[in-house]
């Protein structure tokens, strides 16, 4: 048997992990123009902090892991789980830093976000997104 034949009987895979990701569901909970309006709508109940340097808005979908594992999705009945973080910068020493100033778990249905209360665990802020504010 040579080496083209002996493909066709084994698995083949890619250093890169190609062949071991599945097809990601085309149907998203949240559409990137969506994450624009969650990111305004936090601001509007919260207040947006002074010298924002870096905003990241992390929604948990499905991955593959560098060993090849399929983390799934935090997508449970409908509601896309996340995380926002903002970072301000600030001067010390004279030296030019930057920290997270807030962070937020929540979830959404792409109409509304529902934002995890630190002091109430049964408690959730709930944060409507606008319709092309």
């Amino acid at each position: 048997m040579n080496a083209q034949e002996d493909i066709g009987m084994h698995q083949s895979f890619s250093s890169s992990g190609k062949s071991r990701r599945r097809k990601k569901s085309d149907d998203a909970i949240v559409s990137p123009e969506k994450e624009e309006e969650i990111i305004k709508a936090f601001y509007r109940h919260f207040g947006k902090p002074k010298n924002v340097v870096k905003e990241k808005l992390k929604l948990y979908l499905e991955s593959v892991t560098p060993s090849g594992s399929i983390r799934p999705a935090w997508n449970e009945g409908g509601w896309q789980r996340g995380r926002l973080n903002v970072w301000v910068g600030y001067e010390e020493d004279g030296l030019s830093k930057k920290k997270i100033e807030k962070s937020w778990f929540f979830k959404t249905d792409g109409r509304v976000v529902k934002v995890f209360n630190e002091k109430n665990y049964e408690d959730w802020t709930i944060l409507e997104l606008s319709d092309g504010e």
